[in-house]
């Protein structure tokens, strides 16, 4: 299936539809140095440089699914009260592509808060990133017209052995715990700290054998040694926290930080991604049986 993604920036909602088997082929932003950045990782797919505020959307290739993941600063609780602007015009803008265009699928990312400024029939959906096996608690909004992803993990003691409900969903398969950060870390600390700590919730570091705290463009992780020593989270690891790969091509650290952290979790968008596909493979085995059914006949 074809794939449009605007917004793109880095290119994790891309890759975690490349990873389940979909085609790219157009990605737009009107960022230089990140647009750069999806080119250098995915070399096969056409980008533009654009505003979407002035694209013209009747130039958009077919697709099968539309993504997008529109700037969060003006809404993101990581930003002082003051600084929240609540600017809606891209959101409000990708609304009206998805509209006009009509693609079967389509997917809006953004931040919670902008749950509550869309209508109920954009079917927005808080989903976390632990749940779906990211090694970050990271909780996002997710609108459009796409079925929801089936859990596949779970905080402990919630992840148990059988069948269970959790809200209010049947699940088949037992949910796994969720899973540690430690792994991607260079050094095996076995603690992670914040310097804009405490945070909301009194917590001023947490064990590595628990999810990251959400990556964001403001917090500052540092890991925290077995004899105390302290080091800022490289940008190998922060991508890897985010679901990129470890081979990731990255620019200037400074440019790299906001990006991973404005980036859809990898993750989340394969979960996405596969809960399309599964759907989507009855369509696609019909389509597939017709001409055989003709020359049959």
């Amino acid at each position: 299936m074809r794939v449009v993604d605007l917004f793109c920036g880095a290119g994790g909602f891309s890759l975690g539809f490349e990873r389940t088997g979909f085609e790219i082929v157009l990605a737009v932003d009107i960022d230089e140095a990140r647009l750069r950045t999806y080119e250098v990782n995915h070399p096969s797919v056409k980008v533009w440089q654009e505003d979407i505020l002035k694209l013209d959307e009747t130039k958009l290739p077919k697709c099968d699914v539309l993504l997008g993941a529109t700037p969060c600063a003006s809404f993101s609780l990581a930003n002082k009260p003051d600084h929240r602007t609540e600017d809606m015009s891209l959101t409000n803008r990708f609304l009206q592509i998805v509209d006009r265009i009509k693609p079967r699928w389509w997917a809006l990312e953004n931040v919670p808060p902008v749950a509550l400024k869309l209508p109920w029939t954009r079917r927005p959906k808080i989903l976390n990133a632990a749940d779906y096996g990211a090694r970050q608690i990271r909780f996002r909004m997710f609108a459009g017209n796409y079925p929801i992803p089936q859990l596949t993990h779970r905080s402990w003691p919630l992840a148990r052995r059988g069948s269970q409900v959790i809200e209010g969903c049947l699940f088949s398969k037992p949910l796994q715990p969720w899973l540690p950060v430690r792994p991607l870390l260079a050094n095996d600390e076995p603690f992670l700290g914040r310097r804009d700590y405490p945070n909301r919730h009194g917590e001023s570091y947490r064990s590595t054998q628990l999810p990251c705290w959400t990556v964001t463009g403001t917090n500052r992780f540092f890991a925290i040694s077995h004899i105390g020593e302290f080091r800022p989270l490289t940008t190998k690891e922060l991508g890897m926290i985010q679901g990129f790969s470890a081979d990731y091509k990255w620019p200037n650290r400074t440019v790299a930080v906001r990006a991973i952290a404005d980036a859809v979790n990898v993750e989340t968008g394969t979960a996405i991604a596969q809960a399309i596909k599964k759907v989507s493979e009855p369509d696609q085995i019909a389509k597939a049986l017709v001409p055989s059914i003709a020359e049959a006949a």
